[in-house]
């Protein structure tokens, strides 16, 4: 599954192209 940081919003799927807005703020363990 998506890797998505604790206060992004139930339901939405950044596109491939915005990880890189938050990835760095992802927490990288969370599944996949």
């Amino acid at each position: 599954r998506l890797l998505l940081p604790d206060d992004w919003p139930d339901g939405v799927y950044p596109l491939r192209r915005d990880y890189k807005e938050w990835d760095k703020n992802a927490v990288r363990d969370r599944g996949v």
